[in-house]
C-alpha cells in the first residue's frame, strides 16, 4: 500500500448556517506515516463518499463531484450535483445517488431524480432516471456486482417515513429493473458491503434501533437481523 486516502467531512452547524470545521481530503502514507492534507473543499458544508478508480479519486462533497489525480493531487473536473451521496464505477461511467435535506424547513428536499449517470472521463452527465422509471426517494449507498447496480433507497431525510428497499439497476442498459423489500426491520439502509454472493445492508430504521439485511445476489432473496441495543 503506497498511500492511503481519507475524506474527512468536516463541520457545518445546521442552526447557525456556519461552517466551522472545512471538508478536506488528506493522504497518508503507510511507510513514513506522514499524513498530508492534499485538498481543502471550499463551501461544502459535508462530505460523503471517495472512491479510487485506476489513476483517479472522485469525491462527492455536498453538491459538488470532484475528479482528482491520485499521483499528482490536482483537480481536473468538477460538476455540480445538487443532493450527491454516494458514487460507484462501471467501466466508463459513475453513478451517482442523491437525497438532501433543508435546514431551513427542517425536512427533505426533493428531486425529479435520485440517481445519475456521468461519463467518468470529464464528468458530462449522461443520464438520469426520473422517479416515474427510477427510485422514488432518496438513495445512498451503492455496490456494483457484475453488470448491476444495486441501490440503497431509504428516504433518509424525511422524519417518520423512511424506506426499507434496494433497487437494481441494469448497467447493460441502464433499466430500472427491480426492487427489493427489506421488509418492516429493514428500514431506512445506510451503508452496503458485498461479501460473496450476497449484499448486507446496514439499517438505521428510526434511530431507535437497526439491523442487518443479507441479500443474495443470485435469488434476490433476502433475510434481516435486528440488532440488539445497537
Amino acid at each position: 500500500v503506497d498511500q492511503v486516502f481519507i475524506l474527512n467531512e468536516g463541520y457545518f452547524d445546521y442552526t447557525s448556517n456556519q461552517l466551522i470545521e472545512p471538508v478536506t481530503i488528506g493522504v497518508f502514507n503507510p511507510s513514513s506515516q506522514v499524513y498530508n492534507v492534499i485538498d481543502t473543499i471550499q463551501g461544502a458544508r459535508f462530505a460523503s463518499d471517495l472512491i479510487l478508480d485506476q489513476d483517479f479519486l472522485y469525491v462527492a462533497a455536498d453538491n459538488m463531484i470532484h475528479k482528482y489525480d491520485k499521483t499528482s493531487y490536482h483537480l481536473l473536473e468538477s460538476v455540480q450535483v445538487d443532493g450527491v451521496r454516494n458514487l460507484a464505477i462501471w467501466k466508463d461511467k459513475v453513478i451517482a445517488t442523491r437525497g438532501d435535506y433543508d435546514n431551513i424547513t427542517f425536512g427533505p428536499i426533493f428531486f425529479n431524480s435520485y440517481l445519475l449517470i456521468f461519463n467518468k472521463s470529464d464528468l458530462s452527465f449522461y443520464l438520469g432516471l426520473d422517479t416515474t422509471i427510477g427510485p422514488k426517494w432518496a438513495t445512498q449507498n451503492i455496490i456494483v456486482d457484475g453488470d448491476s447496480a444495486y441501490i440503497a433507497i431509504n428516504n433518509a431525510y424525511e422524519w417518520g417515513n423512511y424506506k426499507g428497499i434496494v433497487g437494481i439497476l441494469d448497467l447493460n442498459t441502464y433499466a430500472y429493473v427491480n426492487e427489493i423489500d427489506l421488509g418492516p426491520d429493514g428500514k431506512n439502509p445506510d451503508n452496503m458491503v458485498k461479501s460473496g454472493d450476497a449484499i448486507y445492508t446496514i439499517n438505521n430504521k428510526d434511530w431507535s434501533g437497526s439491523s442487518i439485511s443479507k441479500i443474495s445476489t443470485l435469488t434476490n432473496n433476502n433475510q434481516t437481523m435486528n440488532l440488539s441495543n445497537i
